[in-house]
């Protein structure tokens, strides 16, 4: 599974350095790089809670 963050990751930071470059000025890339931003956070998020609990025991 982290390795597929891994990945998502690095496409969502070729894509940051493209878009501020203005290759990629497009509203579905925009779109895209949202949602899985948001997906990303989620992750994090868990991930950081099963540290908590884990830690806790």
């Amino acid at each position: 599974m982290t390795k597929i963050v891994n990945i998502i990751l690095l496409i969502n930071v070729i894509g940051i350095v493209l878009y501020a470059a203005g290759v990629l000025n497009t509203n579905i890339f925009r779109v895209e790089f949202l949602s899985s931003g948001v997906i990303m956070l989620l992750f994090g998020l868990r991930d950081l809670v099963r540290d908590v609990k884990r830690r806790r025991r």
